[in-house]
């Protein structure tokens, strides 16, 4: 197999107490040793390549796992459809949205003695959605790519799983053919970790609602695997990373893959500029991005919190607005996109952000981010 350069290539200073779940993608980065992530003894299981060593309920899922050229782990969730972490594709810590992916390809069905350059392979078209936020630990990307697989598997976005939810995770750590990680059990996260690397249950910002914790073994690799709920086998989170005693996911419920599951053709817009939960003052530029798959986005209508909307043409990117016609506080900026041809309307995407025009008697300071680590 080629060798491959992670993402994230530097050491990171691991702290006694950061404030959010950290992580990173491939490699011995992170302050904790690349074995960190197995605990106890290693239970991850080599899978034969016609699956004949693991549950029989699991072969049917085997060829929606891909090996990503950043060396992480990606799912096909169906209509070339593929999600894994956000810190796989360097996303930001604010939601961003349709980018171009660079050269990602991914690699379906490696396991066992396949060679992985005689496989299926997939090209990212799309980085549909990406955020990566180490505060609040949601890390997500979902891709659209040519080629995809024909298997694939279903996500639960109606409710978050339950504590205690029985778990597994396919995977390729170290960028090695496939290996399940056999079952485990979501367990609450914290919004901080305790001194010996473990997440910690008595933190004062208590349970996390945005990640959880497991002791499902994965490796540098694993990052991007989709959690599964081991009765339905349907995608309930991302693995993100880990700490000894300890991994971490988000909970795909705390994604935006819902405006895109199911949605992939037709008209779709999104915001360049400004972005979610910028400080607006005085006249204000807004630029937007445009894609559909089979076809052309014509007019993109923003309406704005003062009541007016603005038009957007098929041949503009973008308009000036003036805030300063509105009261300075929370507020949300909506655009519109319509199909060139037809006319219908796309589903509409909200940018909340504040407005600002009073004069600000002092500046406090933007508070310090936490170092990144941990992550697989």
């Amino acid at each position: 197999m080629p060798s491959r350069t992670p993402f994230f290539a530097a050491p990171l200073l691991l702290s006694a107490l950061v404030a959010a779940p950290l992580a990173a993608c491939s490699g011995s980065e992170g302050g904790a040793a690349e074995d960190d992530k197995i605990i106890g003894d290693n239970n991850l299981v080599a899978v034969a390549e016609d699956g004949s060593n693991i549950p029989a309920k699991y072969k049917g899922l085997l060829d929606a796992f891909g090996l990503g050229s950043m060396t992480c782990t990606m799912t096909h969730l169906g209509d070339g459809l593929v999600l894994t972490a956000g810190h796989c594709v360097d996303a930001p810590p604010v939601k961003n949205e349709i980018v171009p992916c660079g050269d990602v390809t991914i690699r379906w069905g490696f396991r066992g003695s396949r060679s992985e350059q005689s496989l299926p392979e997939s090209h990212c078209e799309r980085i549909l959605v990406a955020k990566d936020d180490t505060k609040t630990g949601v890390d997500f990307a979902l891709l659209l790519v040519d080629n995809p697989p024909k298997a694939k598997i279903p996500v639960t976005l109606a409710t978050t799983a339950k504590v205690g939810t029985k778990i597994t995770i396919f995977g390729h750590p170290k960028g090695r053919p496939l290996e399940w990680s056999k079952t485990c059990t979501i367990q609450p996260g914290t919004s901080f970790f305790s001194g010996d690397g473990g997440l910690d249950a008595d933190a004062t910002d208590g349970p996390s609602t945005e990640f959880f914790a497991h002791q499902c073994d994965t490796e540098p690799g694993n990052s991007g695997s989709t959690v599964l709920d081991d009765k339905t086998l349907a995608v309930v989170g991302i693995h993100d990373g880990g700490y000894p005693n300890w991994n971490y996911g988000t909970y795909v419920t705390r994604t935006a893959i819902a405006d895109w599951i199911g949605k992939v053709d037709g008209p779709k817009t999104a915001f360049m500029y400004p972005s979610e939960g910028d400080v607006l003052e005085g006249e204000v530029s807004v630029t937007m991005r445009r894609w559909m798959r089979n076809g052309t986005v014509g007019k993109i209508v923003v309406a704005f919190p003062d009541g007016s909307k603005q038009t957007i043409a098929a041949n503009e990117d973008g308009l000036l607005w003036d805030s300063r016609k509105t009261s300075d506080g929370p507020a949300t900026i909506t655009a519109t996109p319509y199909d060139a041809k037809t006319g219908a309307a796309g589903t509409p995407v909200k940018l909340p952000v504040t407005l600002r025009n009073t004069p600000v008697v002092a500046d406090a300071g933007a508070d310090a981010s936490p170092a990144d680590a941990g992550r697989d």
